[in-house]
């Protein structure tokens, strides 16, 4: 018998055969449904992302209900949350919503050309998007089920407040056109078997859904999916590889467009998206993701692939994707056997520097354990640390080394600052 992630993974098969180009903007769904993280998605017109979206949310039973707004310019709080009881409003002047068949009741929730939206309306829907509640003076804190939003629109433009409410969508995709004679005959094959309505798909309790998402946002002692401190130290290597490739990248596209400018530009103005530590924390629920679709109960090396779904976006020009995949091949591939036993040493080693860091007021000659030898923290070096762990070569065990001995550097290194418990 199938299991329910079986069965889920099916589903999004079907999907991607009737929706060519777009496997792995779906996937990326598959994942924000399992991470409850939201969705934006950003193209030119007829590119079916409503067809896409009443596909996916309806392939959940009535106990899940979908919130579906075009928004326009002239969208109120009212049609996003429900009408204030006039009534309500004379009697005691506050404002208190209907907030029935609003987004604040439902589970899943499709924002039509949601750039059209005013800032006003677009700020509004933040806490129920982020911290799953809605906010009035009337009405206190109400909270709100959304599992998973998807927001679309067929241009881009920026404000500030903008700025903010995007930040909630952790996924992000561009969806291009039909690729190819195959791609159109598959597309036209959807829409003669559908006449354009959505696909009727194996309906799904979302109970399930609900508990698999449980179990990637719960934490080990809750019973969650194992993150070993070599998978930990393997996610941090690749955002940090990923970035650090991205920004060489921005910056040699900067001086070719800048030949005569001698500064070298900040970081900040290459415009590379900043990977936050919100966002380097959230990232962990995508590999947990990937464990549970396979049945495991852990995270394994294969599961850090994912991470790409909520760190990129889908689909764009950027160049990403590919990047993505070169880094993955250098600190994934060969990373078996030995090396991935020295992985974990080093992953409680980095985990012992860490807690030494926080505590570094006390540990100038703090003692740690290298490859089964007590030394002094104060006294490894990146060389000692390789030749303690008498391990195999491989690119992400040479960055892991390397980062863990300017850690450990900073151990020793004379710092003027406010100790809170003992004083200057």
């Amino acid at each position: 018998m199938m299991t329910y992630a079986g069965q889920l993974r099916e589903n999004f098969y079907v999907l991607g055969k009737n929706f060519p180009s777009n496997d792995q903007i779906l996937t990326q769904v598959l994942f924000a449904l399992l991470a409850r993280e939201h969705v934006f998605w950003f193209s030119g017109p007829g590119r079916a992302k409503s067809l896409m979206s009443t596909s996916i949310f309806g392939m959940f039973d009535d106990s899940a209900p979908t919130f579906s707004l075009q928004i326009t310019k002239e969208t109120t709080r009212e049609d996003m949350f429900g009408n204030i009881i006039a009534d309500e409003l004379m009697k005691s002047g506050r404002e208190v919503y209907n907030l029935e068949g609003g987004i604040v009741e439902a589970v899943f929730a499709f924002l039509d050309e949601f750039m059209d939206g005013s800032d006003y309306v677009l700020r509004g829907v933040n806490n129920v998007l982020n911290e799953r509640e809605f906010k009035t003076m009337g009405m206190g804190i109400v909270p709100a089920p959304l599992h998973t939003a998807i927001a679309t629109s067929n241009y881009m433009r920026m404000t500030p407040a903008l700025q903010a409410v995007l930040d909630r969508f952790m996924c992000k995709a561009y969806l291009r056109g039909i690729n190819g004679l195959g791609d159109s005959l598959r597309a036209s094959g959807t829409y003669l078997d559908y006449s354009g309505k959505r696909l009727s798909l194996p309906v799904l309790p979302y109970d399930g859904l609900r508990q698999l998402s449980d179990r990637v946002m719960a934490s080990e002692a809750d019973g969650g999916i194992v993150v070993s401190p070599g998978m930990r130290l393997l996610h941090v290597l690749l955002v940090s590889e990923f970035q650090r490739r991205r920004l060489v990248a921005a910056r040699a596209a900067w001086h070719v467009k800048n030949p005569d400018i001698a500064e070298e530009p900040l970081d900040m103005e290459l415009g590379v998206p900043e990977v936050t530590p919100r966002t380097l924390g959230k990232l962990f629920d995508f590999s947990r993701a990937s464990a549970v679709l396979h049945g495991r109960n852990e995270v394994q090396v294969v599961d850090q692939k994912a991470l790409m779904y909520g760190l990129l976006t889908i689909g764009d020009e950027s160049g990403d994707e590919a990047l993505w995949a070169q880094v993955c091949g250098d600190l994934l591939d060969g990373m078996t056997g030995r090396k991935l036993h020295l992985l974990e040493e080093l992953g409680k080693l980095a985990d012992m520097v860490a807690q030494l860091t926080a505590e570094r007021s006390q540990t100038t000659n703090a003692q740690l354990m290298v490859g089964g030898t007590m030394v002094a923290a104060s006294s490894l070096t990146a060389q000692q640390i390789k030749a303690a762990l008498r391990g195999a070569r491989h690119m992400a065990l040479d960055l892991a080394v390397a980062q863990i001995a300017q850690d450990i550097k900073k151990l020793s290194t004379p710092v003027i600052g406010f100790d809170i418990l003992k004083g200057w």
